[in-house]
């Protein structure tokens, strides 16, 4: 099926909306400290103690950037007839907070409406129009990833930028244009300036770099009989080593906007790593029910997880992600466009282990 330009832009505009109301209109957010998190930030950076502009250890900085841009925006029109733009959003009985705090959820979903968005037509070039705005839209309805994104928290916005850069680098593996590869790394950024635990794009890239370098390799092996190791060598500074550090040195870009990093960097940089270290060896003291016991000191067993994983999965997103690979695998005859065996591939490697960490 081919979808016209102008249907395409419909469509696309037409997600984003509703994306766009459905993680903005009368959210309900349970955690607040990234509300007062971003309220603090916004306060550091307006009057100038740029040592405030780090609150957190996880860090926050892109969530509590766009967060206090939000909230700065809407104490400006409060009680003013521009507040229209925000109380819109809010409930008619919402207290001064919840006003509040529905702005600021409001810049999260704008944010995360444009990703999904991005990310809509990035799958496009890896696969098909169709494809690309059916996984668009399954990511516009989901319920888990919709209901992250409608509170004030770090974890919807992450995991957007997130695929962002993945799909991107996966761009790169298949075009072999380096804008592709510096805005992965960018973005790659931005999205470890979000949560920590976005370093899993690192060893992500170094993967999808080198299956690019497997596949030349082998691709050519046979026409370089002589001087094949000096060849082979060259494929891999070309290939793997050089595109791995320019991929690194544009992550690094988004950290030098930070404001705490041109005060105090070290101290930053040090309690980060003993927070994330933290947080690896001890996790948040929950109490969890699994199996009909209670874990409250100790984790439970790893079962919990791939349980927990298909509770929270709907049904509607869980089928149709079996069938999707059944079909990418069992169907011989393809009417369009569908992602080479090594994307494809990636991009199961990119959820299965996206979703083991």
């Amino acid at each position: 099926m081919t979808l016209s330009p102008r249907i395409r832009a419909i469509l696309l505009a037409a997600l984003f909306v509703v994306s766009f109301v459905l993680r903005s209109y009368q959210p309900v957010s349970r955690p607040a400290q990234w509300y007062y998190r971003s309220k603090a930030y916004d306060e550091a950076v307006t009057t100038g103690n740029l040592e405030a502009t780090y609150q957190s250890r996880h860090p926050g900085f892109i969530g509590m950037l766009i967060g206090g841009a939000t909230l700065h925006l809407f104490d400006l029109v409060k009680d003013t007839p521009a507040e229209v733009i925000f109380s819109w959003a809010a409930a008619p009985t919402a207290t001064p907070f919840g006003r509040g705090m529905a702005a600021g959820i409001m810049g999260l979903a704008l944010v995360i409406s444009g990703l999904i968005i991005l990310n809509t037509v990035l799958l496009s070039r890896l696969t098909n129009w169709l494809t690309a705005l059916i996984a668009g839209g399954l990511m516009v309805f989901s319920p888990f990833y919709l209901t992250h994104s409608r509170v004030f928290h770090l974890d919807a916005l992450v995991s957007s930028l997130m695929l962002t850069s993945a799909l991107l680098i996966l761009l790169y593996v298949e075009e072999g244009k380096w804008r592709y590869l510096l805005f992965s790394g960018l973005v790659a950024g931005m999205a470890i300036l979000t949560k920590v635990p976005a370093l899993f794009l690192l060893p992500y890239m170094g993967l999808a770099l080198l299956v690019r370098l497997i596949v030349r390799l082998r691709d050519g092996w046979s026409t370089h009989g002589d001087g094949r190791m000096r060849w082979a060598l060259g494929e891999s500074w070309q290939t793997l080593v050089l595109p791995g550090l320019i991929w690194v040195g544009m992550s690094l870009i988004p950290w030098t906007v930070w404001p705490a990093m041109w005060v105090r960097p070290i101290i930053v940089l040090q309690d980060m790593f003993a927070g994330t270290l933290q947080h690896v060896e001890e996790s948040h003291v929950i109490t969890r029910f699994f199996a009909g016991n209670l874990y409250t000191e100790h984790s439970p067993p790893v079962t919990f997880y791939p349980a927990t994983l298909i509770y929270n999965t709907t049904f509607v997103s869980l089928t149709l992600g079996v069938l999707a690979i059944l079909q990418y695998l069992l169907w011989p005859k393809r009417a369009e466009k569908t992602a080479h065996p090594p994307i494809f591939w990636l991009l199961i490697a990119y959820i299965v282990f996206f979703v083991t960490q």
